[in-house]
């Protein structure tokens, strides 16, 4: 869903309920500019769990910048740091 299709939706006011509204999140994507971050963050249709990226890296004292304080050594991709869904024992069973 592009961003302009989700402000159309949002100045509906669609409700989704149920088994609707979680089939609706695992489609969903950020877009880069939300996002924030390498890779594209979505819900793994799996479990329904957040994937984004790890980052790995060292904590420190603030260096030049008073919020710098993290240096992100190693980006993991969420599919390699969270494993397969089906190794998490969370399952999902639709209503008939």
């Amino acid at each position: 869903m592009g961003t302009s299709q989700r402000s159309r939706s949002v100045g509906r006011r669609t409700v989704l309920k149920g088994s609707a509204t979680i089939a609706a999140v695992q489609l969903e994507t950020s877009p880069p500019e939300f996002a924030l971050q390498p890779g594209t963050p979505e819900f793994r249709s799996g479990d329904r769990e957040l994937m984004s990226t790890v980052f790995v890296g060292e904590a420190h004292s603030p260096r030049g910048d008073p919020d710098n304080m993290f240096t992100v050594r190693n980006p993991v991709p969420a599919e390699k740091a969270a494993g397969p869904a089906a190794d998490t024992g969370c399952k999902l069973h639709w209503p008939a």
